[in-house]
């Protein structure tokens, strides 16, 4: 896909992150590295290798929470990033304003880096609307129908990712999966 740089100015990607200890200067350096990469949507960095950057950025700090907020410009490679910086024992993670693309992930690594969080971890992916309903209904076959059961009830001291979208009456649309134990 190719990003033509007035459409680069108008996305934001607000990244909040909770992490201790961290060496915060070389963090700042990689953030800002990535940031500045994204805005001239550079062809040596495409977007697939955003997400890596910013993990690349935390990978010496006990990443607890790591949030991105508008229009995040991530695809399918976020579960890559995730695993290759061994990131565990998190709390929260949240992927919003996202592209269905995200959910074109392996089910099988999904699982296991979800069991590699907290007891309590929470996924939340919030997607882009609008959203392709036959192709969201076979991501979520692919993605959640070995490793994962679908989840009506309170969370507590229960991993879970819960994915939403706003539906085509402007209702918010969400399904919620914990692994399979």
């Amino acid at each position: 896909m190719t990003t033509t740089s007035e459409s680069v100015a108008k996305r934001v990607l607000v990244v909040r992150v909770r992490a201790s200890p961290c060496p915060i200067k070389n963090a700042l350096s990689e953030i800002n590295q990535c940031a500045s990469l994204i805005e001239s949507a550079s062809t040596e960095s495409p977007p697939h290798r955003h997400f890596q950057m910013i993990c690349n950025a935390f990978k010496h700090c006990n990443l607890k929470h790591l949030d991105f907020l508008s229009m995040c410009p991530f695809n399918n490679n976020w579960l890559d990033a995730l695993m290759e910086t061994n990131f565990a024992n998190m709390d929260f993670i949240a992927i919003q304003i996202a592209d269905q693309s995200v959910l074109d992930v392996d089910g099988q690594s999904l699982a296991k880096f979800v069991m590699a969080q907290n007891d309590s971890f929470i996924f939340y992916i919030e997607l882009r609307s609008p959203v392709d309903y036959e192709r969201i209904e076979e991501q979520f076959k692919k993605l959640f129908g070995e490793y994962f059961i679908p989840f009506t009830g309170i969370t507590k001291n229960k991993k879970l990712i819960s994915v939403s979208w706003d539906n085509s009456t402007h209702y918010s649309t969400y399904r919620r999966y914990i692994p399979v134990s």
